[in-house]
């Protein structure tokens, strides 16, 4: 499954529109069906850790990939304990092949 994932998210594409509520929505509505989810974030803000917050409290495991400007790995504000992730990965532009190998270990 690891491989399917990673083949899946090397075909994503940005979406800059800052409306998270639209993906919420879709999320949402396919609550029932999920065992577990994967964000894709190009920023980690309070409406982006609502989110996280929301899913977590419907007992979801949360993973966030978090696209970030070199060097910018260490500055994130990660917000209140019940709006973190299962799990928050940093991906530096220009490092992500590198920042994805991560994955496999704790932490």
């Amino acid at each position: 499954h690891a491989q399917q994932m990673l083949e899946v998210l090397a075909t994503v594409k940005p979406c800059r529109d800052p409306r998270i509520d639209v993906l919420e929505s879709l999320i949402v509505q396919h609550l029932a069906e999920l065992s577990g989810c994967v964000l894709v974030l190009l920023a980690w803000d309070a409406p982006r850790r609502a989110l996280v917050k929301r899913l977590k409290a419907q007992q979801l495991p949360v993973l966030v990939l978090l696209m970030v400007g070199r060097g910018a790995a260490d500055a994130i504000e990660r917000g209140a304990p019940d709006e973190q992730p299962d799990r928050l990965l940093p991906l530096e532009m220009g490092r992500v092949g590198e920042d994805l190998q991560r994955l496999g270990r704790p932490g």
